[in-house]
């Protein structure tokens, strides 16, 4: 048991709940805020797609997905350099989460390596 269990144990309550306070614990680290939050559910231009995978017969699609798509499609690391300022925010902290989580579960891998990627195609 580390650290912040021991803390987090210790004002976990009926009114904060252990998962509560995780998310807490977490949104303090990653730096996201109400404000941030909220404006990210009303402004699309926080948003962007990210395509993990796409089979080889429908790889001809992604570039329909590019052209239709009201929001940005992230397919290849130029597509990320690509992005407004307010969705690269968004794409940093997913990364950065990214890269926390395994510190919690080492078999997983991390966002670098996510990035590092090329698109899977089955």
């Amino acid at each position: 048991e580390g650290e912040l269990d021991r803390m987090l144990a210790a004002v976990k309550s009926k009114r904060y709940t252990m998962a509560r306070l995780k998310r807490i614990s977490m949104c303090a680290l990653l730096g996201v805020t109400e404000e941030l939050q909220s404006a990210a559910c009303a402004d699309a231009d926080y948003g962007y797609i990210r395509v993990l995978g796409v089979r080889e017969d429908a790889q001809e699609l992604l570039g329909e997905l590019a052209e239709k798509a009201k929001l940005p499609v992230v397919i290849r690391s130029a597509d990320r350099n690509a992005l407004n300022e307010k969705a690269a925010r968004v794409m940093r902290i997913t990364e950065l989460a990214h890269r926390i989580f395994p510190l919690a579960r080492p078999y997983e891998f991390g966002a670098e390596e996510d990035a590092g990627r090329r698109l899977v195609t089955v």
